[in-house]
Order: structure tokens, then sequence, then C-alpha cells
């Protein structure tokens, strides 16, 4: 009776353990329909998800070392693999490994990737990285969110035509690109440099030659009267937190 009772349930693992087998190599990914996040300007988000259009792998160990995922990404993302369920793959990032500020990330398919799992995704994946998203651009690149100034206020006038203005980025932008690229234009095209300002009284306020997000701005010479002056931001903007200077 003992006999009987291990060896059916040696068949049934057996059963068990040959079905799963079977299921893998039976549920091919079709298709990627979308990698989110994606495209230009990508939120600074903690997580990464392959979306299948039918169930990839069957239901029971779901996560996967970097080896087992047949994709990567340049720059380096430290991304802990798992899937949610069978149809979505997810890159989930720690807090220190978040995707970094006005960075271009290129997502790559590995050379040699481990295991019949990681074999079957490549098709999918090949087809989706190398077709264009409605807008044209590739879908195998997408660009996290650039510094952009967010809003300003009025602090004071020390002049009729000087004022003093609070600046307020999205991100910490380095003060030297501040001062490159954020200016005063005139009715006729003059552009008037800023001066930064300490802030305040705070101690924290004093040193004006930190980086910060917000910064305290006036025109480096009085601005002309009755004349309708512009506060300009160009491209170029930089964040200490990325590698990519750019502002849209």
């Amino acid at each position: 009776m003992r006999f009987a009772l291990l060896l059916i349930i040696s068949l049934g693992l057996f059963v068990s353990l040959t079905s799963a087998q079977e299921i893998s190599k039976s549920l091919p990914a079709q298709d990627l329909l979308r990698i989110s996040p994606s495209g230009e300007d990508v939120p600074l988000a903690r997580e990464i998800v392959l979306q299948f259009s039918q169930p990839a792998v069957p239901i029971g160990r779901m996560e996967r070392s970097a080896e087992e995922v047949p994709l990567d990404f340049a720059p380096p993302i430290n991304c802990n693999w798992r899937w949610l369920n069978t149809t979505s793959l997810s890159c989930q990032l720690n807090e220190a490994d978040k995707l970094k500020v006005a960075t271009k990330y290129l997502i790559r398919i590995k050379d040699d990737p481990k295991g019949d799992e990681a074999k079957q995704l490549i098709a999918p994946l090949k087809k989706y990285l190398g077709s264009k998203d409605p807008e044209g651009r590739s879908r195998s690149v997408f660009v996290t969110e650039v510094p952009k100034l967010t809003s300003y206020s009025f602090k004071t006038w020390k002049a009729p035509g000087l004022p003093s203005i609070y600046i307020y980025f999205n991100f910490v932008v380095s003060r030297s690109s501040v001062l490159k690229h954020v200016f005063f234009l005139s009715p006729f095209g003059k552009r008037v440099p800023i001066v930064i300002e300490e802030k305040g009284s705070r101690e924290s306020d004093k040193d004006s030659s930190k980086d910060s997000s917000v910064y305290l701005i006036s025109p480096s010479k009085e601005l002309p009267l009755d004349a309708s002056i512009r506060l300009h931001v160009e491209p170029g903007l930089i964040s200490p937190q990325g590698p990519k200077g750019r502002q849209s």
C-alpha cells in the first residue's frame, strides 16, 4: 500500500513537471504589444513593463535573473525582473536605481540569451524594437524628463526697471547652465543676461553658488521702461542628476 502511494505521488510529480515543460514550450509570445514607459519626456518611473499579446510563461516561479531575460539597457539599468502575470514582464527598480533625469536609454537584445524561454521572446522583441511609434520615433529608445522652467514669481522691484524674480524648475539644474540659458529679451531681440542673487536670510539660502531647483534672479542692468520684456529660457539646461543637457 505504501509502495503504491509513493508510486502515485512520484507519477503525479512527473506529470506536473512534464506539464509545466510542455506549457512552456506551447506558449510562445506571438507579439510584444508595448513597452511602458516609452517615447520622450518620460517620468522617472521605478518600473518598466513589457506587455505581450498572449501568455509567454506558465504560472509558477515568476522571478527572473538578468541572465534569463533576453534584453538589457544602455546606460545600464539594475532591474529586478519578474513576470507580473503570464503576459507582463516587469523590470522593477529600487529607489537607488531609479531612472536618471534627462537620459536617453537604448533597449538592446542580447546576443546569446540563456534558456528556451528567453529565446522564445527574441522574435517579438526584434519585431517591436525594429518598428516606429505613431510619431515616427524608434521604439528601441526612450528619453526621461528634461529640466524645465515650471513657474516664476516676483519678489520685489529694486528699481523701476530692475525686478527680482524667483524661477522654479522641475529638477535641480546647474547654476552655470541657468546663467547661460536664462535671460531677458527686449522687444528688439536684445538679450539681457541675468544675475543670480541670494534667495533669503536662511543659512541654506545664502549660498547662491550651489545648484538648485529654485533661483532668485534679476537682470544684469535695468530693463527699458514701457516696453514688453520676456523672460526667456533656451535649450541647454543641465541637471547634475542626468547627462542629457536639454530643455523642452
